[in-house]
């Protein structure tokens, strides 16, 4: 096979592994992107809690936060007789409210427009928000190398089309008609 025939085996072997490139990005583009799709509730529900101890002002039959959501592991203390009145409150584990509940026979009851101390874990998110920000950084990555995609495959075939004309000039001088190697005259012939 000449360097012709070569150079546009060359060629043709590129566009087939450029096209086989682009089949394989757009698949795992696709791919990664309906796979998260699919676990995103899952990842939405991974929890990583945090201890918090902290003061309140609790007023009766009112709703107050804690100033975190997703609460677990709570404990109410009387800031002044440090007793456990946990089960004088009615929580929202989700929001992080808690609320005094209203004595029925006391109405002046004692924790009312009171300080308490709420010791409680809290989900910072720290887990959560570390997975979300690899997925996106992979598909930011992706999204680059799509980008580069075109430029590489560009580069080769420049690369290409300079070596076939460096190597077609080469030929026209390199060949035994020119005298190179004791042909056409030059160097050794017969006086």
């Amino acid at each position: 096979m000449d360097d012709t025939g070569k150079a546009i085996f060359s060629v043709i072997l590129l566009v087939i592994g450029f096209a086989i490139a682009g089949l394989m990005y757009t698949f795992t583009s696709v791919l990664s992107g309906e796979t998260y799709n699919i676990v995103e509730a899952d990842i939405d529900a991974i929890t990583s809690y945090t201890d918090n101890n902290q003061t309140v002002v609790v007023y009766n039959a009112t709703w107050v936060s804690l100033g975190n959501a997703t609460i677990k592991d709570y404990h109410f203390y009387n800031s002044s007789t440090f007793s456990d009145n946990t089960s004088a409150f009615s929580v929202n584990d989700t929001t992080g409210y808690i609320r005094l509940n209203e004595d029925s026979e006391n109405k002046d009851d004692a924790l009312n427009n009171s300080a308490i101390y709420a010791l409680y874990m809290y989900d910072d998110g720290t887990i959560r928000d570390a997975v979300k920000t690899g997925i996106h950084s992979n598909f930011e990555a992706q999204q680059q190398i799509g980008d580069y995609m075109p430029i590489i495959a560009l580069a080769i075939i420049i690369t290409i089309v300079i070596s076939l004309i460096i190597g077609g000039i080469a030929s026209k001088f390199m060949t035994p008609a020119m005298g190179f190697g004791g042909y056409g005259g030059y160097g050794g012939g017969v006086l």
